[in-house]
C-alpha cells in the first residue's frame, strides 16, 4: 500500500508532455513457443532451432565485434545464443564448426565462419550504398560499399587471446585492427589499436581493466584517437570507469565517463549510488536524482529517463509507466 501510494506521488510530479499522458504509448503481445517467438502486431519474429536461426545479427556475432571492436567479449562466429527481435535480422546456419549468415534488412551481409578450440576465422561481406544527393557525405557510415572483412582469433592458451580484422573496400581502402586480452580468475585486461571502417577515419588506440571479487569490482576503459579532428591538436578520447563496494549487505557504487566525440564538446556523465534490501538511492550528472525500491513484482523509481512505477503479473503481463505513457507487454508461453 505505501509503495502504491509513493508511486502516485511520484507520478503527480512528472511533467507530462502536452499537459496529457497519451495512452496507450506503447504495447506489444509477445507469444513464445520452443525457438519460437512472435510479437504483435508488428509482426516481429525471431526462431532458434538446431542448426538454423533467424533472429538479430548484431549482437554476439562476429558483425558486431566488426561494427564495434571494443567490446570486451569478442565473437568471431554468427549463430546467435538465443532468438531476439531488435537491430538487423538474418537467416543464420551451424553445422559443425560451420557458423553462416545472409542478410538483406538494412544492408546486404554475408558472413562465413569456422571456430575450434584454439582457432576463430571469419569472413564478411557488407554492401551498403546508401541514398540521397547530400554534398558532403560521411563515406564511413554511409557508403560501406562492397567491403570484405576477414577476422583471426588465436587462444594460445585458455587466459589469453589475440584478435585481427582486416577489412577492404574499393571506395574506402583498407582498414586493420587488433587487439588482445587477457583473463584469470577475476581479472581482465586488454590492448586494442586500429579500426574497422568505425565512426573515425584514423586509427584508435585503447586499453581494458578489470578486477573482480565476491564483494568488490573495478574497470576502467580508456580510448585515444590517432588522427586529429578539424584542428591540429584535437584528438577524440574516451575514458570510462566503474567502482562497486560491498560492506555489510549495502552496495556502493560509482560510474562515470568522459568523453571528447568528433565536436570537440567535452561530454561528463557520472552517477553514484547506494543500494540494500532492494532500495537503490543515488545521485548523477547535474545533481539528477536517483530511486529504485523493489518489492516482490512492483518497482518504482526515478532515473535519468524521469519517473516510472513497473508492475508483473506472474512474468506473463508487465505494465510500465511513465512520463511517455503506459506500456503495457503480454507474454504467452505455449509448451
Amino acid at each position: 500500500m505505501r509503495l502504491a501510494v509513493l508511486s502516485l506521488i511520484l507520478l503527480s510530479v512528472v511533467p507530462f508532455h502536452a499537459g496529457a499522458m497519451r495512452i496507450p504509448a506503447a504495447e506489444s503481445i509477445v507469444l513464445s513457443f520452443p525457438g519460437f517467438s512472435l510479437s504483435l502486431p508488428d509482426a516481429g519474429f525471431s526462431y532458434s532451432g538446431p542448426g538454423i536461426s533467424y533472429a538479430g545479427i548484431e549482437d554476439g556475432t562476429f558483425l558486431g565485434t566488426v561494427e564495434n571492436p571494443y567490446g570486451e567479449d569478442a565473437d568471431y562466429g554468427f549463430f546467435p545464443g538465443s532468438p531476439s527481435f531488435g537491430g538487423r535480422k538474418g537467416a543464420m546456419f551451424s553445422l559443425g564448426g560451420f557458423e553462416g549468415m545472409v542478410s538483406s534488412d538494412g544492408m546486404q551481409v554475408l558472413g562465413l565462419s569456422y571456430s575450434t578450440s584454439l582457432l576463430d576465422v571469419a569472413l564478411l561481406y557488407r554492401n551498403r550504398e546508401g541514398g540521397g544527393d547530400e554534398v558532403i557525405v560521411d563515406y564511413r557510415a554511409e557508403r560501406l560499399v562492397h567491403v570484405l572483412s576477414f577476422g583471426l582469433m588465436v587462444r594460445p592458451c585458455p587466459y589469453a587471446g589475440i584478435g585481427m580484422i582486416a577489412s577492404f573496400s574499393p571506395l574506402l581502402g583498407p582498414d586493420l585492427f587488433v587487439r588482445g586480452d587477457f583473463s584469470f580468475r577475476g581479472i581482465g585486461a586488454g590492448i586494442y589499436y586500429g579500426n574497422s571502417f568505425g565512426r573515425v577515419s584514423g586509427n584508435e588506440f585503447a586499453v581494458r581493466l578489470s578486477v573482480e571479487t565476491d564483494h568488490a569490482g573495478l574497470s576502467f576503459f580508456l580510448l585515444y584517437g590517432g588522427k586529429p579532428r578539424y584542428s591540429g591538436r584535437f584528438r577524440p578520447f574516451e575514458g570510462r570507469y566503474d567502482v562497486e563496494l560491498e560492506i555489510g549487505g549495502v552496495r556502493l557504487r560509482h560510474e562515470g565517463s568522459v568523453r571528447f566525440p568528433s565536436d570537440a564538446k567535452k561530454k561528463v556523465v557520472h552517477e553514484f549510488s547506494i543500494s540494500f534490501s532492494g532500495i537503490g538511492i543515488g545521485i548523477g550528472t547535474g545533481f539528477r536524482p536517483i530511486v529504485r525500491v523493489v518489492r516482490e513484482n512492483l518497482e518504482i523509481g526515478c532515473g535519468k529517463n524521469g519517473v516510472y512505477v513497473e508492475y508483473s503479473f506472474s512474468d506473463r503481463i508487465s505494465v510500465r509507466l511513465d512520463q511517455n505513457g503506459p506500456d503495457i507487454t503480454f507474454s504467452l508461453e505455449f509448451p
